[in-house]
């Protein structure tokens, strides 16, 4: 997979698609993604949109080489098992503000995101 360098906070979609057929696979499958660069490590959701696509969306926080293992509650190659790399790199696209996002730390308990908010420097005055 080849990877276009991305600003931190950038939005980069993922999409994974599988030719097998899962019944109501929007209520019955959970398909994801462990982001790691370095020793950091951020799960990201996948979610369904029909057809055999599931898509993935994720925003480095930061700049580096993000690799990307997927992963699914299925025993499905297309789902379960894929990876790649989002290269992250600092630039004037770079200066976004995140605030207030609330998170557990813990992969297996709630999580409720309460806002975030991305602004371009120029934005500011």
């Amino acid at each position: 997979m080849t990877s276009v360098p991305v600003a931190p906070w950038r939005e980069v979609e993922i999409d994974l698609v599988t030719p097998a057929a899962h019944e109501a696979p929007y209520a019955s499958l959970d398909v994801w993604a462990d982001f790691t660069c370095g020793s950091e490590m951020l799960r990201r959701p996948a979610f369904w949109d029909g057809a055999g696509v599931w898509r993935l969306r994720f925003a480095p926080p930061h700049a580096g080489d993000w690799h990307w293992v997927s992963g699914a509650t299925v025993d499905d190659p297309a789902l379960h098992g894929r990876t790649g790399a989002v290269v992250c790199v600092d630039g004037d696209e770079a200066s976004g503000v995140r605030a207030f996002e609330l998170l557990a730390e813990s992969e297996h308990s709630p999580r409720q995101q309460i806002g975030n908010t991305v602004m371009r420097r120029e934005s500011w005055t």
